[in-house]
């Protein structure tokens, strides 16, 4: 009977595989055998690439160019004659765009690590807020019900002799 209850109890107590005892067998194995640790991890996790374009706009200066007249020489019309053009003002602008392609890998395993921990962090806020709630509940509800108490003791007694 009691060879019965220790073997029931050391399969319970060696069956359980928690994250720290799975954490210590990949070290392990990192540790003797990198190189099929660090390719099961590879296919597994492939890190995936994606592309970024990023557009910066430079707005340019205004340039103003003031009116003025052009000479300009006549030959094929009047014999060696020189015309002056007038020319109204006018401004200039050049606007410039840069444009930037980024190339982004991004680590699988790692997103799904932090996936895990947040969700693990939303519901321990969770039920953090919720007994927050009730205790609150609790509370309001005893300080309202010794409120009454008092006001019930204090009414009644001028009220009733």
């Amino acid at each position: 009977m009691r060879a019965t209850i220790l073997i029931i109890t050391l399969a319970l107590c060696s069956s359980c595989y928690t994250p720290q005892r799975a954490a210590k067998q990949v070290a392990k194995a990192q540790a003797v055998h990198p190189v099929v640790v660090g390719g099961l991890c590879s296919d597994v996790y492939p890190p995936t690439e994606s592309i970024t374009e990023r557009i910066e706009y430079l707005p340019g200066e205004v340039r103003i160019i003031p009116g003025d007249t052009v000479i300009v020489d006549c030959d094929t019309v009047s014999s060696g004659e020189l015309v002056r053009i007038p020319c109204p003002p006018s401004s200039h602008r050049t606007d410039t765009i840069y444009r930037y392609l980024q190339t982004q890998v991004v680590d699988k395993g790692r997103i799904q690590e932090l996936e895990a921990q947040a969700s693990r962090h939303q519901e321990a806020y969770i039920k953090v807020k919720v007994g927050r709630d009730t205790w609150r509940t609790i509370g309001l509800a005893g300080i309202g019900l010794a409120v009454l108490w008092i006001l019930s003791k204090t009414v009644l007694r001028k009220f009733i002799p």
